[in-house]
C-alpha cells in the first residue's frame, strides 16, 4: 500500500507508483540476438529460471521488473533495493539465454 503523507494522501514513487525501497537498475546484453526474432514472454521466463538456478529466491525474481530493449536484446531489471542487492550477488555475466552469454553493461 502507498505510504501516507503527514496530510493523508497517499504517497507515491516518482514513476507513480509505491514502492518501499529505492529502484535500481542492472542491465544485461544479449549479443547477435534479435528482439522481434524471439517470443518475449519465453526470453523473460528463461532470464528468470537463469536467476533461480543461481540460487537467486523466488521472492526477489517475483519483484523485478523485466524489461527488454532492442539492438541486441537488452534486459533492464529494476526493483527495489533488496532485491537488486540479490541481484548483484549473482554471477550474470555467466548467464545465457537462448545460448547466448549475457554481458552486464550496467549496474
Amino acid at each position: 500500500t502507498p505510504k501516507a503523507s503527514p496530510r493523508g494522501t497517499p504517497k507515491a514513487s516518482p514513476r507513480g507508483t509505491p514502492s518501499q525501497d529505492k529502484e535500481d537498475l542492472v542491465e544485461l546484453r544479449f549479443k547477435g540476438l534479435n528482439l522481434n526474432d524471439v517470443d518475449q514472454d519465453a526470453f523473460k521466463a528463461e532470464v528468470k529460471e537463469n536467476l533461480a538456478s543461481t540460487g537467486m529466491s523466488r521472492q526477489a525474481i517475483d519483484e523485478l521488473e523485466i524489461r527488454l530493449l532492442s539492438g541486441s536484446i537488452f534486459v533492464q531489471m529494476i526493483g527495489p533495493a533488496s532485491a537488486m542487492s540479490e541481484l548483484r550477488a549473482q554471477p550474470l555475466s555467466s548467464m545465457k539465454v537462448y545460448g547466448v552469454q549475457a554481458e552486464v553493461t550496467k549496474g
